[in-house]
């Protein structure tokens, strides 16, 4: 049975925030196909398709900022832990742990990437006179 239609009234915050949370919690779950996320929206809320369409970009932009944001969460525990196990080390006098540390932490942030090397080649060499 299909739920009443709003009738043209604006949806309060708290049942924009529900959508996008339920919408949220249906990709999480391993609903991924948009047509069927848009039914769900529509069948349960009772909103238009183009409003349901909204939702669901804003609540797969919201999955894309959380992402984000756990990244960045997760680089900032680990340099945290990297530093923490370093002192430690160093403490206990333990300096080839707390070196491998240090160089464990220098991958994670990019430190250990080889530098850029150009070669120069002579114009008008010939490849071909260079294996015989």
């Amino acid at each position: 049975m299909a739920k009443k239609k709003n009738s043209g009234r604006k949806s309060s915050d708290l049942d924009y925030r529900k959508r996008i949370d339920d919408v949220i919690d249906q990709i999480c779950s391993g609903v991924t196909g948009r047509s069927q996320l848009l039914f769900f929206i529509v069948e349960k809320y009772g909103v238009s398709e183009s409003q349901a369409e909204k939702d669901y970009y804003n609540a797969r932009d919201e999955i894309r900022e959380m992402k984000h944001e756990d990244l960045a969460n997760e680089i900032e525990d680990a340099i945290l832990r990297y530093k923490y196990l370093i002192k430690k080390n160093k403490e206990e006098g333990d300096y080839r742990e707390a070196r491998n540390c240090q160089t464990d932490l220098n991958k994670l942030l990019g430190l250990d990437a080889p530098k850029r090397v150009e070669v120069n080649v002579k114009a008008g060499l010939d490849t071909e006179d260079q294996y015989e």
